[in-house]
């Protein structure tokens, strides 16, 4: 979960990076050149990129979370037999927990869902690199001019 704040944190912190550039290049000139532009563009696509992988890996992991919790067999002090620890008349102030966080990875066991979002951020990394690529190939170009 440190890793997925982490990425999520860097993220928005770089898309202020990326609005404070834009601002301070419109400023200066009054519009954004083409390749400052395209810069902008790929470094956010990144960062969107980056940022959907942070909240799918916390999704994920809160998922799993949840899942090994419920199914943990050790007894609650609260369950009776027959009892129903969901209904209204649960006692208050019990381990229960809200329904399971959403994850777009929640079919199969803990290990196919760990292998399917690995995969998933495997794509999205080339798709990150391909970004960075295009924003390296107007980097130089969008910030000539810049003091």
């Amino acid at each position: 979960m440190r890793i997925a704040g982490g990425l999520f944190a860097e993220s928005a912190h770089g898309d202020a990076e990326i609005k404070r550039l834009r601002d301070d290049a419109t400023q200066a000139s009054g519009s954004l050149s083409p390749d400052l532009r395209v810069f902008g563009d790929a470094l956010a696509g990144a960062l969107d990129r980056q940022r959907r992988i942070a909240s799918d890996l916390g999704n994920l992991l809160a998922y799993v979370d949840y899942h090994t919790e419920m199914t943990d067999v050790s007894p609650r002090p609260f369950e009776r037999a027959g009892s129903d620890p969901f209904s209204d008349n649960a006692p208050r102030g019990t381990n229960l927990k809200s329904p399971p966080p959403f994850s777009t990875y929640g079919q199969g066991s803990p290990n196919h869902m760990a292998i399917s979002a690995a995969s998933d951020f495997e794509a999205r990394g080339r798709e990150i690199r391909a970004d960075e690529s295009t924003a390296a190939i107007h980097s130089e170009a969008a910030v000539s001019g810049c003091s």
